[in-house]
């Protein structure tokens, strides 16, 4: 399917593209599918959402312009796919599709959002050895993503500078609750994944590489600020897209949109969308760290069968066409910044925009052509933003009051491990606090001392409430019933959750089942693993030098439980990794 409006119907700001049709019409797939004659050349310009409606009118303009004796030269069709993305997955996969409902016609031009669309499908067609080629020529506009608050925010302290603010200091008042961060996620538009491109880079401190977003710790962190966060799918009620969402709402609960200039124009300038409600202007903010640059590359796409070189001489008249006065006028109209982020030329003092460049620019690809790998933070992404279950299971048989190789006994130092972690998981995430040893609660071999249900933050939270029962944990005279116990913990996590959620068991135990009856190592497995169930993960950190290569441990671990070797000196830096590790599986 093919989505954009009608000429000089607008894009409708946060619509993300205007309207939407079934399919081409009949005279579009006339003018595309027609033979090509010499003096008729047809072409596509494929294009981001949105731009569609604008390109769709310059293409026009230029048609009018680029007359030969009076007649047309050429048909160029400007159209955008329906999917995020579509443009950049089908050219990656070699353009195997000749739906034109799922994303048009096969480009001739291709201009998307970002450098890093092209340089995402160039590293594709290379591992292919796809024939389909790309030539690059100089952008034709660009946009900063800055953050877009609404006016009443706009001056008070902090937010009273349009340059005086930088992401890290955004995210610190998001993940304080003072306001909500809202954008796109990742996998809806470029937009959304180059402003999470720019939240992870200052949540990590500038490291994008593989290697940091695939690290434990690193992912935490993120994690972290995913929950202070919101992500918008991308294709919603326009009255409740990023800008009406920022515009709309109001102390106490403030919502910062990281979105492009240009949205921020057409909200303020075009008023649209209709945001339902009464809505406020919005204020960009340039983050001090570095404002990410939409720089609209101009792609001319050949190899066989498509290209040819009277398409290319069109498509580069074209380019020179969007390049000069009357093109850059009308884009200035739009709210579109020159190419490579140059000054705006006396913008509207309504537009909410600063006509100057921001002092530092973030350019996500580097002068090579190269950047963050898309796919690794769009699986970083997916992990993170998950939440989290963490339920602690905690030994108070008699063997874990022996006193360990620092003089602190084995309860001690999992009461003094688990209290630091309680820091790794956001308000939102669930956690639990059971202790178990043989018999505590009739026949049952646990205890529940704080049930599963979001931390929160404050004296009457359910993570002040782990603290305290953590402090009043005492040691009993039983057995160790580990592993009714871990049938129990791994029910409970299961229970009434889906499969957004990252649910983890966390044992902290002298590894020895040495209760009578009950569970056993198969049944446990069976369990575990039984098919159709929630994947529950569980660690386990066994105090001793070998306890994790005991035979019935073992044959849990070949069942999916993962065990730890543990001393009271660094059960801490144990718990650190099990925390970290939450989301890093995906």
């Amino acid at each position: 399917m093919v989505e954009g409006s009608p000429t000089g119907g607008g894009r409708a700001g946060d619509s993300r593209g205007g309207g939407r049709v079934d399919a081409l019409s009949s005279l579009a797939r006339r003018a595309i599918l027609r033979p090509l004659r010499n003096s008729d050349r047809t072409g596509a310009l494929s294009t981001s959402a949105d731009t569609a409606d604008l390109m769709r009118e310059l293409a026009q303009d230029f048609i009018d312009a680029d007359r030969a004796d009076g007649c047309r030269r050429e048909n160029i069709q400007a159209v955008s796919p329906s999917a995020a993305g579509g443009t950049t997955k089908a050219l990656a996969d070699g353009w195997p599709a000749d739906d034109l409902r799922t994303v048009g016609p096969y480009p001739h031009v291709w201009i998307p959002s970002s450098s890093v669309e092209v340089a995402r499908v160039q590293q594709a067609l290379r591992t292919s050895g796809s024939a389909i080629t790309l030539t690059s020529l100089p952008s034709v506009m660009s946009s900063y993503l800055v953050l877009a608050a609404p006016k009443s925010l706009a001056g008070r302290p902090q937010w009273d500078d349009p340059n005086g603010l930088s992401l890290t200091d955004v995210l610190r008042q998001a993940e304080n609750s003072t306001l909500r961060i809202v954008r796109e996620g990742p996998e809806a538009s470029t937009e959304g994944l180059i402003s999470t491109m720019a939240l992870y880079r200052a949540a990590t401190g500038g490291r994008l590489d593989e290697k940091t977003l695939g690290d434990g710790q690193t992912r935490a962190e993120l994690h972290r600020l995913e929950q202070a966060t919101i992500t918008s799918g991308g294709i919603e009620d326009p009255g409740r897209g990023l800008g009406c969402r920022a515009a709309t709402s109001a102390e106490r609960s403030f919502e910062v949109a990281f979105m492009s200039e240009q949205r921020v124009f057409t909200h303020n300038v075009q008023q649209s969308p209709s945001c339902g409600v009464p809505a406020e202007n919005l204020t960009a903010f340039y983050p001090t760290d570095g404002a990410p640059l939409l720089d609209y590359p101009f792609v001319i796409v050949g190899g066989d069968p498509w290209g040819d070189r009277q398409r290319e001489a069109v498509a580069r008249r074209l380019h020179d066409f969007l390049t000069g006065e009357l093109a850059r006028a009308r884009l200035a109209e739009s709210g579109f910044r020159p190419p490579g982020g140059a000054a705006l030329n006396g913008s509207s003092p309504d537009s909410g925009l600063q006509d100057k460049p921001p002092h530092t620019i973030y350019r996500v690809v580097d002068p090579d052509g190269r950047s963050v790998a898309p796919d690794a933070l769009v699986q970083t992404w997916r992990s993170v933003r998950r939440q989290a279950s963490v339920l602690f299971a905690v030994d108070v048989s008699g063997s874990m009051d022996v006193p360990g190789t620092d003089g602190v006994t084995l309860l001690d130092s999992t009461k003094q491990a688990i209290e630091p972690a309680l820091s790794l998981v956001s308000d939102a995430d669930e956690i639990g606090l059971w202790e178990f040893s043989t018999v505590l609660d009739g026949i049952r071999d646990y205890v529940q001392k704080v049930g599963l249900g979001p931390a929160g933050t404050g004296p009457d939270s359910r993570r002040d409430k782990v603290r305290q029962a953590l402090r009043g944990l005492r040691r009993e005279n039983g057995d160790t019933g580990l592993f009714d116990t871990i049938q129990a913990g791994v029910a409970a996590l299961r229970a009434g959750k889906d499969t957004t959620t990252a649910d983890a068991l966390v044992v902290f135990t002298d590894g020895i089942n040495d209760k009578s009856g009950g569970a056993g190592v198969d049944s446990l497995v069976a369990d575990l693993n039984r098919p159709g169930t929630l994947p529950v993960r569980v660690f386990l950190l066994a105090f001793g030098e070998a306890n994790c290569d005991r035979p019935d441990l073992r044959a849990l671990l070949a069942g999916g439980v993962k065990c730890e070797n543990v001393s009271s000196t660094d059960v801490s830096r144990a718990v650190e990794r099990v925390g970290a590790g939450l989301w890093g599986v995906d």
